[in-house]
């Protein structure tokens, strides 16, 4: 889910065995030819649990680009897994924007009545 500049990720476990924790890993691929993973941060695992559990993380404050989200599971031994997140995200710039008038534009007002004023000197 993408709130302005930010990323929530959320994810699930129906049950975990010897689970440190999620390393977030975050790739922008806008600006690289390749995939480059920059660790974004750390979730803490439940250890072992038989019980299912939500899991979400913000990534903050994120720049114009379109982004690429894997998790790294992490056991309490030093194994891992990677698990690669379907959707690219993107943040930029608005989709749609629009110009309008700024009514009352006191500029034009002010011209228009020394306009008026010119006019009316000039008839005298």
């Amino acid at each position: 889910m993408v709130n302005k500049r930010d990323v929530i990720l959320n994810w699930s476990t129906v049950s975990e065995i010897n689970n440190s924790g999620f390393e977030v890993e975050r790739a922008n691929t806008k600006e690289q030819t390749q995939n480059e993973w920059i660790n974004a941060g750390f979730v803490q695992g439940r250890g072992t649990s038989t019980n299912p559990y939500n899991y979400l993380f913000k990534d903050k404050d994120l720049n114009t680009g379109i982004y690429n989200y894997r998790l790294k599971q992490i056991d309490l031994n030093g194994n891992y897994k990677y698990y690669e997140l379907q959707n690219e995200i993107v943040i930029g710039a608005p989709e749609k924007f629009s110009l309008s008038q700024n009514y009352p534009n006191p500029l034009i007002r002010q011209q228009r009545y020394f306009m008026i004023f010119l006019l009316m000197e000039k008839s005298v």
